[in-house]
């Protein structure tokens, strides 16, 4: 005699209804490990935070854009690019800060970065409540949050930069 496995629509119906569920609420099979800081000398992270975002992203991007830099118009997108340099060089002591708030008008102007600076926010009242660093914030934020900075720094947004504005 051959066995046979019945099944039957209930318990598929079920089955994929549980699948749905645990696709739309994925739960990790082990703990989730504590964020990885840049605190620690020697390690990645902190040579990342410490010197490598500065002296050779940072560095590579002004030298590969030198001419717009230097050129009429780009005088702020510079001073901002060298104020965000500075605080890395010093991001041991460097308290991470908010982005720029819009005002009532720029926010109407444009909501979907009022929405983005509002998701900064959320993500950074943690660390900016706490009065952490550049170092001793969870490397992942602040790797990212760099090159948010980078943009804010450099005028990207901002409409009275007509050089750097979406450059």
């Amino acid at each position: 005699a051959s066995s046979r496995t019945c099944v039957s629509m209930s318990s598929t119906a079920s089955a994929d209804a549980a699948e749905s569920s645990r696709k739309e609420k994925p739960l990790p099979n082990l703990s989730i490990p504590p964020p990885i800081l840049s605190t620690t000398p020697g390690t990645w992270a902190y040579d990342t935070m410490s010197r490598r975002v500065d002296s050779e992203i940072l560095q590579r991007t002004y030298e590969e854009m030198e001419d717009e830099f230097n050129s009429p118009g780009f005088e702020s997108a510079l001073e901002g690019l060298n104020a965000l340099r500075s605080e890395l060089r010093d991001a041991a002591n460097v308290k991470l800060r908010h982005l720029t708030e819009l005002s009532d008008e720029e926010k109407s102007k444009d909501p979907k970065r009022a929405k983005e600076i509002e998701e900064w926010r959320d993500i950074l009242v943690p660390y900016v409540s706490a009065g952490d660093t550049w170092l001793s914030a969870p490397w992942m934020v602040t790797e990212f949050y760099v090159y948010r900075r980078l943009m804010e720094a450099i005028g990207y947004f901002d409409e009275s930069q007509s050089a750097s504005y979406m450059w």
